[in-house]
């Protein structure tokens, strides 16, 4: 505060020197008050997205890709345990890869579930049709181990790497789009309480500087420092 107006200032009587400090010490709080429930409500939307959006993403991703996984392996032991004509595996090889579609259709369903825009939307149309080509290719496999041509099934599975590694490349380029998303959010976190504590502390100090000046009462102007004018009359009696 420059000194001409610091000195007007302190020209005020006391009581509404102290009234005034009250009122910017109260609006200091009532700003504190506004500007943290602000920071708040934008680490609640940081904090809701992960909840309902991040997590649940990944988990029905990584469940697509676990069946996509547990159904390329029961292709190729299909093909062995069909030679030996092991019906008892054989069951077993197909229940497995029927469960590993149906992890398939529940993380689809569960990730479509989740809000997709921009690129995220555009990587997963990708995706669904790198499972369509593959699927594709994985009845092939089926359609030949069932006609018993296990040469032309084998040729199958080495046809379908193209396809199954096209799926998991996808797959992996949408997690990382996921990967990408949760660190900008926590950047922008950072970010924001950064400024809320900044703000806190500057707040506090403006408050404190605040106070200081309408509770100082070093005698300019105030009726408490001025000398009675009776202080200067002689004793009565006196010679």
């Amino acid at each position: 505060m420059p000194q001409s107006l610091l000195a007007l200032f302190l020209k005020v009587r006391i009581g509404p020197r102290l009234i005034a400090g009250f009122l910017l010490v109260a609006c200091g709080c009532a700003f504190l008050g506004y500007t943290a429930l602000s920071a708040l409500g934008e680490l609640r939307v940081f904090q809701v997205n992960a909840g309902t959006n991040l997590v649940p993403s990944a988990l029905a991703l990584d469940k697509v890709r676990a069946g996509a996984l547990r159904i390329q392996r029961g292709e190729r032991t299909l093909i062995v345990v069909v030679k030996r004509n092991d019906e008892r595996v054989i069951q077993m090889t197909r229940d497995n890869m029927d469960n590993g579609w149906k992890m398939i259709a529940e993380g689809i369903k569960a990730y479509e579930a989740t809000p997709l825009v921009g690129k995220e939307a555009a990587l997963w149309k990708d995706t669904t049709s790198a499972i369509a080509d593959w699927k594709r290719d994985h009845e092939e496999i089926l359609s030949h181990v069932d006609r018993r041509e296990f040469e032309k099934a084998e040729d199958a599975t080495i046809r379908e790497l193209k396809t199954a590694n096209r799926l998991n490349d996808l797959l992996q380029d949408v997690f990382a789009n996921q990967a990408e998303i949760a660190r900008d959010e926590d950047k922008q976190a950072n970010s924001t309480y950064a400024s809320a504590r900044f703000t806190l502390f500057a707040t506090i100090a403006a408050c404190v500087a605040a106070a200081n000046v309408t509770s100082d009462d070093s005698g300019h102007g105030s009726l408490c420092s001025r000398p009675s004018p009776r202080a200067s009359l002689p004793p009565s009696g006196s010679g």
